[in-house]
């Protein structure tokens, strides 16, 4: 019976390490804390994107932070770079002062996600897979503030669709961001997903 116990105490102490562990370092690289289960965090690269006055591409990373695995609906894809590679579908928001809610930018839905496109995607399937305790899954890269739709200093966010794209029934907002650069030349049409 004591044996039992200290295997339980044992078992406990590690679960609370672990959590701890993965919650000091969630903090320091995204600068909040975490729940258990799926949760979305926002990516942030600098680059050069060929749109003069955008410095920056945004994604959405989704990361199962449970004990078991989730299943997560994406696209497998072959860009027309000939390059492999897998998203998840996701929507970009705006925050509407006026409303005083979140306001869809753009969707990628079930008519809209996972389809070739020119300059973009040649070859595209849907996949459902198991998403292990500390495994991601990404949504891609956009420059967000070139998007039509955005000001300067307006605030945005990613929401990560787990499943079918476009069910808000199973999705997962990233934290806000400012929109803080916007393109120097305006009229011009630009690839904003890349």
């Amino acid at each position: 019976m004591r044996a039992l116990s200290r295997t339980i105490v044992f078992l406990i102490s590690i679960s609370v390490c672990g959590v701890l562990l993965v919650e000091s370092l969630h903090y320091c690289g995204y600068g909040h804390l975490t729940r258990l289960g799926l949760h979305a965090d926002l990516l942030v690269d600098r680059t050069d994107v060929g749109i003069e006055g955008i410095s920056k591409m945004y994604g959405v990373k989704l990361t199962n932070y449970g004990f078991l695995p989730v299943s997560v609906s994406g696209c497998d894809f072959i860009s027309d770079a000939g390059e492999h590679g897998t998203s998840i579908a996701y929507a970009v928001e705006k925050w509407n002062t006026q409303s005083v809610k979140w306001k869809p930018v753009v969707v990628w839905d079930q008519s809209s996600f996972c389809h070739p496109y020119p300059l973009g995607i040649v070859k595209a399937q849907l996949f459902s897979k198991r998403l292990w305790p500390g495994q991601s899954v990404t949504g891609g890269g956009e420059a967000t503030a070139a998007r039509d739709g955005f000001e300067l200093g307006d605030s945005a966010r990613f929401v990560a669709f787990a499943g079918v794209a476009g069910n808000m029934e199973h999705a997962f907002p990233t934290g806000a961001f400012r929109i803080d650069e916007h393109p120097l030349v305006s009229g011009v049409p630009f690839r904003v997903q890349h």
